[in-house]
């Protein structure tokens, strides 16, 4: 008997997103070949989101890797006007 274990295709990212794989990798402190790696394994969710009703051109990018969420928000030249890197906790966690 063999156990196949079947993991879910990963969607690729953007074809306007290789720019900012080495910066997002960066942040998260990873190398870009990492990221990619961790991307095709599942392990890194991406999230590109455009909306038309703040201003046309702008995208909301959310990258999660582990407990940590990078945020950034670009314009249609992939100049970053936000970005914010946040470290998720546990909810009950103590503080000693």
């Amino acid at each position: 008997m063999t156990n196949r274990r079947r993991r879910k295709l990963c969607a690729p990212l953007p074809d306007d997103f290789d720019v900012m794989n080495a910066y997002i990798a960066d942040q998260l402190g990873i190398s870009v070949f990492d990221f990619e790696r961790y991307h095709h394994l599942g392990l890194v969710s991406v999230r590109v989101k455009k909306d038309p009703h703040l201003r046309p051109g702008l995208r909301h990018i959310k990258v999660g890797l582990g407990n940590r969420l990078f945020e950034a928000v670009t314009d249609d030249r992939g100049t970053i006007l936000y970005e914010a890197l946040r470290s998720l906790g546990r909810s009950g966690s103590s503080g000693s």
